[in-house]
């Protein structure tokens, strides 16, 4: 085998792939090409935004009415799956067959069937038997093993250049992952196909770069319009209606030092050079300006942490960033494994952890959730 050539344009890989569908095909209402009525594969390609040079090697119906909006598609290098509204995860997705080694695949409940962690794809108006459909995906699994056995690969440049040596992409992904759900906001996983590659675009980011969270501020949901949260910093694109107009992008360490505020109804202050219009965005202003201002302080605090400089004294832990001291947030009067510095990150009104509005902006609890942050954070 050729160094550095991808196992997945190999023909050892098409032939496997089509052997594995064509033994499903019946058992699975499985269109298989060249046989995908036109209609079909027009329509799924327009959902999962699948490029015209892609050759669709099999397509599952996933409608009551059989337009093939919904669907899962096998093409050559990855699947493409595409859920309405009305599902778990609604929206585009892309799952490389390079991935499926990490992936678990089985039935959730009477309507969706897992993907691996955090997809699922619904098939409620399929008449797809679940059980053969995981069977088929757990089968090219195996496949999948045994091919990458055969071509040991060797870390790419541009996969050297995105490692992660200071722990910061992690720390940012435990972040994200601990926030709930906020509107128009997607975590690296979960960012709709059409979404991901419009605010790429629109953002200008580099071929090294990772997105790992994405907040599309689209009247009509393109993100051509979006902030997105890459490895290397932040990056937004605002059109000709904005105070600032263009592609822009902050680093991690001027972000971490920034200030946010809102300066209309349709502009966010990211102080002192910077503004995003948010006009077109479904999630509110408050909840965006919280996100920022989480992120930038805890960014600049785990960062301190990495390099071992933590500040402590008589009274509790204190925050390595003002040197304020910590306060432990705590749900049923037990801790829960995060701090807050008022001093740094100041609830603004704004519970902590559900992001629910308090009715006094004074409060150090939250009458939804349960959590309170009123106790100083105890040195280990």
């Amino acid at each position: 085998m050729a160094d550095g050539q991808n196992p997945f344009l190999s023909e050892l890989w098409l032939n496997q792939l089509k052997e594995v569908l064509g033994y499903f095909e019946e058992s699975t209402d499985l269109y298989l090409h060249p046989n995908i009525p036109a209609k079909k594969e027009a329509n799924a390609r327009n959902k999962c935004a699948i490029p015209a040079e892609e050759t669709l090697w099999g397509l599952i119906d996933c409608t009551v009415f059989g337009s093939a909006k919904n669907c899962l598609v096998f093409a050559t290098q990855a699947i493409d799956f595409h859920n309405d509204w009305a599902a778990t995860q609604p929206g585009a997705f892309k799952i490389p067959y390079q991935e499926f080694p990490s992936k678990s695949f089985s039935i959730l409940d009477e309507y969706e069937i897992s993907l691996g962690t955090p997809h699922s794809l619904n098939m409620s108006g399929s008449s797809c038997d679940k059980a053969i459909l995981v069977n088929l995906l757990q089968t090219l699994r195996t496949r999948v093993l045994m091919l990458l056995e055969l071509y040991p690969s060797e870390p790419s440049a541009a996969d050297q250049e995105t490692t992660d040596p200071n722990g910061l992409e992690s720390l940012i992904l435990t972040f994200l992952h601990q926030l709930p759900r906020i509107p128009a906001f997607y975590i690296q996983g979960n960012i709709p196909e059409t979404k991901r590659r419009n605010a790429w675009t629109s953002c200008q980011l580099p071929e090294n770069e990772k997105m790992l969270a994405l907040l599309d501020s689209t009247v009509f949901g393109s993100a051509k319009n979006c902030l997105v949260i890459g490895t290397l910093g932040i990056y937004f694109h605002n059109d000709w209606t904005s105070d600032q107009t263009g592609t822009f992008f902050i680093s991690y360490a001027e972000f971490s030092q920034m200030q946010f505020e809102t300066v209309s109804f349709a502009e966010i202050n990211l102080s002192p050079n910077y503004s995003f219009n948010i006009s077109g965005c479904t999630c509110p202003k408050d909840t965006i300006l919280a996100l920022l201002t989480d992120l930038a302080a805890s960014i600049q605090r785990d960062n301190s942490m990495l390099s071992g400089q933590f500040n402590s004294s008589v009274g509790g832990k204190r925050c390595p960033a003002c040197g304020c001291i910590l306060r432990e947030i705590q749900m049923s009067g037990k801790p829960i494994g995060r701090t807050l510095c008022l001093n740094c990150r100041p609830t603004q009104g704004v519970c902590p952890c559900c992001r629910f509005m308090l009715s006094n902006k004074q409060h150090e609890f939250c009458q939804a959730c349960g959590a309170n942050w009123q106790q100083p954070a105890k040195i280990n």
